[in-house]
């Protein structure tokens, strides 16, 4: 008799106890897979998915600025990473700032070609 590992496979993971670190894996790297679509090319230098739990995606982003954006853009990142993993598990995105290690975003890149600019009238910085 011939069964199909396509029916045999999440039985054993559930049996396991594994299907929680998949659904992890599996949305971690569909986040990172749509940055570019979502976002721009450049960004995955300055976001990545760090963990999945509970419905909620926690996405380290480099500052503030980023946090922000994906806070307003909530519901079209839920609603792609669930069209893309063909689920609806993902209830929740929750940028955490931080700079981690492996975090390839450089702030030296930022350059400002005049210090005038950051001069007021008066002549206060």
């Amino acid at each position: 008799m011939f069964i199909s590992l396509k029916n045999l496979l999440p039985a054993e993971i559930a049996r396991r106890g594994m299907a929680p670190a998949l659904a992890a894996a599996t949305v971690c790297k569909a986040f990172r897979d749509l940055i570019p679509e979502l976002f721009s090319k450049d960004a995955v230098d300055f976001m990545d998915a760090r963990s999945f739990k509970d419905g909620t995606l926690t996405i380290h982003v480099l500052d503030g600025a980023w946090a922000k954006l994906i806070l307003d853009h909530k519901d079209p990142i839920i609603q792609k990473l669930n069209s893309k993993i063909q689920s609806t598990i993902v209830k929740n995105v929750r940028p955490k700032v931080g700079m981690p290690q492996d975090m390839k975003g450089d702030l030296t890149e930022i350059e400002i070609e005049d210090d005038d600019e950051l001069t007021d009238e008066s002549g206060v910085r």
